[in-house]
């Protein structure tokens, strides 16, 4: 085997390794950008700060995805909030209907931000939600990449 055989031939078997660094990379850079367009943070303080209350459902909002406007009081002070989360129950997605109760979990710092998602769900769709999207635009940008570079 030549010389010029054996620098392409070694050159082709790095290629997968380079394109794996390089969609690892992309994937944590995405991933963070998007935790922190999300304000992740403020959605991980549900774990340990949230706390829970009943509220009743006010209105229904059919135009937006039939969802609930909630209010909920903590300490004496009035909050509501406007969720189209419904959680899964037998018959598929939940029906809310006004002057229903529901569970409200707020952050005790802030009660004011508020949601009907459970906390541990609240953080792991976000989390699922931020790694596709992360690993699909990583993907994306692999595949850019390399046609640019073929020009």
């Amino acid at each position: 085997m030549s010389t010029i055989e054996r620098v392409m031939h070694n050159s082709s078997r790095r290629r997968p390794f380079s394109y794996m660094r390089g969609w690892l990379a992309a994937f944590v850079f995405i991933g963070a950008f998007l935790l922190l367009l999300t304000d992740f943070v403020h959605t991980a303080a549900f774990l340990t700060d949230g706390s829970s209350t009943i509220g009743t459902v006010v209105a229904v909002e059919p135009e937006n995805h039939n969802a609930a406007r909630v209010e909920y009081s903590v300490d004496g002070r009035e909050y509501n909030v406007t969720s189209s989360y419904k959680p899964v129950v037998d018959g598929g997605p939940a029906q809310f209907a006004t002057g229903q109760h529901v569970t409200i979990y707020y952050l005790q710092l802030n009660p004011a931000v508020a949601s009907l998602q459970p906390p541990l769900e609240l953080v792991t769709t976000t989390l699922i939600q931020a790694g596709l999207l992360a690993a699909l635009a990583a993907a994306f940008l692999i595949v850019l990449g390399r046609m640019w570079h073929r020009r």
